[in-house]
């Protein structure tokens, strides 16, 4: 690498500076002169080239004037800061990742963050990167991810990730590297050779300096060495050096019309930073003037006309700073340096006669934007966004109280037992109506007022500010309900008026704000005065919003749900309503913490989500979000509980079923779920959704195996449960009712009456068992791998008759109809009499072709029962005697015996069989539950998926 003639010469006059700065040299040349940076892919080159062109732009801008006073010291230092000024661009794969691994300390002398703790910050913010932000970054708007661990698996949106942490960050790595190496996953490599430890230090601070303000950096050095001068280095004055010419390179010969190359700043838009420095003719010193330099462009659009002249007025004021630094420090001690240090004083562009550049483009060269010269545009915003519903602004105004007076029990500790709440009152004062909207919560600051609250659009909880208090590894530790910041807005469909008084957490007594504000206040006036931490909003109401709120608060309220107040349904923090002598109480409370969920309600895992509440009560809202009502939603539709295909549970028995979705109740601090800008309905369908359905579908499970008799189906204890089981989510579509599935046992267990699950257990006979409130269970011997299925009779074929003939259509079709989703070559049908003569006689639900084969096998008069027979013969084994004998009086038996076709089970439940058939399978494998209670909490435990959770959250249902 080439050092400027005037540097390396100073660097001669001392033995011991010369072997550093050629060692240092030797050391970051051969990385440096590769060029790669492969975190940076679409930067412009940053490597040895580019810190030559520096240093020959920093000799022509030290001033004749300046330069006796320039030590060997400096030069030495100036040239190692150029060196690794840069370095993070070309910083390698395995340098990043033992950067961010927590190997790779912060300079023990400074206070900055740990390099982890920046990464993790990093993350939680480019998870909330808005489309507009993803477009700059990396050209669409899809969403940002963690990169994965192995560099071998970034992708190019990856490492432009990375890269865009490493160009926010880069300056300060340049000072880290100086003093302590490049970060390996080994240790550190020295990028520098080794030196005094203060002149590591200072080199790398001037290097670190090109990204901070000047300023920032002379209380460092007033605390470690000495502002002016240190052993011969006058640090701020080669901090301006440096910082002047890594904006512009310029020509070392200084030759008019010799092209130069301004260095993109790191914009996030690597195409318009490219198309900047095309647009670039020529970059000299005027003759005119000897302290100035021009810049010709001839820019191709709008947004490089604008980036130029950015890039001008920066460099400008950059210049201007520098100045006026170097002037306090030296020029009373060294006017050299103080009052002449610099050549350069002007930055001047043909860009600065706009209405001249303006005959030379295409374009306007003027910056527009979309904005209101009409303060009444602002008032018609509000209609269309919030449908004129004076509910949504008590809804704003409270959903703002809560966050801060959740905010400041962030800050505080204090949890559920704080005191902290919100009074919402509605009173007059001066014959006008007003509301009051009163929180112990955080408070504002005069900033935040301007900032953020009188900014429509502008969000508090979307800054950085506010992340850096609240959140930890990029996760809010804090609900918030506010993300748009749109509140300020929805005041005023309450009325023309809007005061607040206010005081930020972490401000004085006397320092509270005070102001008045209405859709026309041209200037709002910011007041002190002395008030208690907490916000105070009133409203003058207009006549439309006193009707709604006053009926509401005496609860003679006829107006429409969408206005209604009950927006809030946490029971902390604490909401109050008041008018007059009139107190409103919150229409519904829903569970807000995880490990203290009330009965009847169940906690579902979601990536993302602090927890996701759901329960089967009616009373509550289908979805509330960090306590606060989403109107008009509708998550999911039924979703059918039956098999489909050949699983076909006996024809419509289980296609009857549906499975309702729960109600909500939603803990989402980091604003994960996808809600349209008024927060009543979803934009897209949310992941919680599915992550829900299977949570129930895990609970339906537990609930069959917490409540489910001990006694087989073969016998008369079971019957009377199966008929008064209900599952609040299981609704059958014919009879609106809520009950279970047609359930089925094998020997010792429960399952569930589907085909896939029924065959693992190879069975030959089938028994299938027809109740309804006046049926009762046959006492049946079997072998223990006989099947008995359970079927609600009243609810599906509504008589005997019907469901009798079905059966009989399974096996006169052949095998072509399936009954359980088995193949069956004979059927008994054990039925009252009546029936039985009616079937072989004159019934219109039996074809006549099935009419003369069946057979009547046995019949009593005294017990008014039969038994029909069809198809293939099954065995003689069966009393029906006692069967009818056992039959209570006033009773009906309705029982099928079927003979099965040997079919063979497949390993794993096939795809179109339905969620809850595959949730079965994966909780409890091929076994059923087992019909013994008291072995079934052992069992459930030793099941995967929470099972034993869901077991014993559904003891003691009816």
């Amino acid at each position: 690498m080439d050092i400027p003639q005037r540097f390396g010469q100073l660097v001669l006059a001392s033995s011991d500076l010369d072997a550093w700065v050629k060692a240092s040299i030797a050391a970051a040349e051969p990385w440096l002169g590769t060029g790669d940076m492969p975190l940076f892919p679409e930067y412009t080159q940053h490597g040895i080239d580019h810190v030559e062109r520096v240093l020959r732009t920093a000799e022509e801008l030290i001033s004749e004037a300046a330069w006796p006073c320039v030590t060997a010291p400096d030069a030495a230092v100036l040239v190692v800061a150029a060196l690794v000024h840069d370095c993070a661009m070309q910083l390698p794969e395995e340098g990043f990742v033992a950067l961010v691994s927590g190997r790779y300390p912060p300079l023990p002398y400074l206070e900055d963050r740990a390099w982890t703790d920046l990464w993790e910050a990093f993350l939680g913010q480019a998870s909330r990167f808005d489309s507009r932000v993803l477009t700059q970054l990396f050209g669409d708007p899809t969403p940002t991810r963690r990169p994965p661990e192995s560099p071998l698996d970034w992708s190019k949106r990856d490492r432009m990730l990375i890269g865009e942490f490493l160009r926010r960050h880069h300056h300060r790595l340049a000072h880290e590297v100086a003093v302590q190496g490049l970060p390996t996953l080994g240790g550190t490599t020295p990028v520098i050779a080794d030196a005094a430890p203060h002149m590591l230090d200072l080199a790398g601070l001037v290097a670190r300096s090109h990204g901070i303000a000047v300023r920032d950096t002379l209380g460092y050095l007033d605390r470690r060495y000495s502002t002016r001068q240190f052993a011969g280095v006058h640090a701020p004055f080669l901090m301006a050096v440096l910082r002047v010419s890594d904006y512009v390179e310029i020509s070392p010969k200084r030759a008019p019309g010799l092209m130069t190359v301004i260095r993109p700043l790191y914009s996030r838009i690597s195409i318009r930073e490219w198309a900047m420095n095309d647009s670039v003719r020529d970059l000299r010193m005027p003759d005119d003037d000897p302290e100035a330099i021009f810049l010709d462009a001839m820019p191709s659009n709008l947004e490089v006309f604008l980036r130029l002249k950015d890039w001008l007025e920066g460099l400008q004021g950059e210049i201007d700073t520098c100045w006026a630094v170097l002037g306090e420090l030296y020029g009373r001690y060294e006017p050299d340096l103080g009052l002449r240090g610099l050549s350069l004083r002007r930055v001047r562009s043909n860009l600065d006669d706009e209405s001249r550049i303006a005959d030379e483009v295409s374009f306007y060269p003027v910056a527009s934007t979309l904005s209101s010269v009409n303060p009444d545009l602002l008032r018609l915003l509000v209609g269309p966004l919030y449908g004129e519903h004076p509910g949504y602004g008590v809804r704003e105004l409270l959903q703002n109280a809560v966050d801060a007076v959740r905010e400041r029990d962030q800050r505080e500790g204090g949890g559920r037992d704080s005191q902290l709440g919100v009074e919402v009152t509605l009173f007059e004062r001066a014959g006008r109506r007003w509301l009051r909207v009163m929180d112990d919560g955080i408070g504002m600051s005069a900033a935040t007022v301007r900032d953020y609250f009188l900014r429509a659009g502008a969000s508090l909880r979307a800054s950085d500010a506010w992340r850096m208090t609240y959140e930890s590894d990029g996760r809010s530790r804090v609900l918030r309900s506010g993300r748009f910041g749109v509140g300020v807005l929805a005041a005023f469909l309450l009325g023309d008026l809007v005061s607040v008084v206010t005081r930020a957490f972490d401000e004085p007594e006397d320092q509270g704000v005070r102001f008045s504000v209405t859709l026309t206040s041209d200037l709002v006036q910011l007041d002190r005065v002395k008030r208690d931490v907490g916000t105070t909003v009133e409203v003058r109401l207009n006549e439309w919003a006193f009707q709604l709120l006053s009926s509401q608060l005496t609860g003679k309220s006829t107006l429409t749900r969408i206005d209604s107040l009950n927006w809030y349904c946490f029971d902390w923090p604490r909401v109050s309503f008041a008018y007059g002598g009139f107190r409103r109480a919150i229409g519904w409370i829903v569970p807000e913490q995880q490990d203290q969920l009330p009965k009847g309600w169940r906690s579902a895992k979601s990536k993302g989500l602090a927890a996701v509440n759901w329960s089967f009560e009616t009373s509550s809202p289908a979805l509330v979000c960090n306590g606060f009502v989403i109107r008009d939603v509708a998550l999911s539709p039924s979703v059918s509980a039956g098999s489909t295909g050949p699983s076909q549970l006996s024809g419509m028995i289980a296609e009857d079923f549906e499975l309702d979705f729960p109600r909500l109740s939603v803990l989402d601090p980091d604003g994960l779920v996808p809600l349209d800008l008024k927060r009543t309905t979803l934009t897209q369908r949310p992941s919680l959704v599915d992550d829900v359905h299977s949570d129930v579908v895990r609970d339906l499970i537990g609930y069959v195996a917490a409540v489910a008799p001990d006694a087989s189906l073969l016998g008369n204890a079971a019957g009377s449960w199966y008929i008064d089981a209900q599952y609040k989510g299981l609704k059958s579509r014919t009879s609106g009712k809520y009950g279970l599935l047609p359930m089925a046992t094998a020997g010792n267990e429960i399952t569930l009456a589907d085909h896939w699950l029924l065959e693992q257990y190879g069975a030959e006979r089938l028994f299938v068992t027809a109740l309804s409130a006046n049926t009762v269970l046959p006492v049946i011997p079997g072998s223990e791998n006989d099947l008995c299925v359970a079927v609600k009779l009243d609810r599906y074929y509504g008589q005997i008759e019907s469901w009798a003939s079905h059966i009989l259509k399974c096996v006169e079709s052949g095998g072509t109809e399936e009954f359980c989703g088995f193949k069956i070559d004979g059927v008994r049908i054990f039925l009252p009499l009546a029936e039985a003569r009616s079937m072989q006689v004159n019934s219109p639900r039996v074809p006549n072709s099935i009419r003369n084969g069946l057979i009547m096998s046995w019949a009593s008069e005294g017990s008014s029962c039969a038994v029909l027979a069809y198809g293939k013969p099954l065995g003689s084994e069966l009393d029906f005697d006692a069967i009818a004998a056992a039959k209570p009086r006033g009773k009906v038996i309705c029982m099928a015996e079927c003979l099965l076709r040997p079919s063979s089970a497949a390993a794993a439940p096939p795809s179109d069989v339905p969620m809850l058939v595959q949730h079965w399978f994966k909780t409890l494998g091929r076994s059923g539950i087992p019909i013994p209670t008291a072995a079934r909490a052992e069992f459930m435990a030793k099941r995967p998926k929470s099972a034993g959770k869901y077991f014993a959250a559904n003891q003691g249902t009816p």
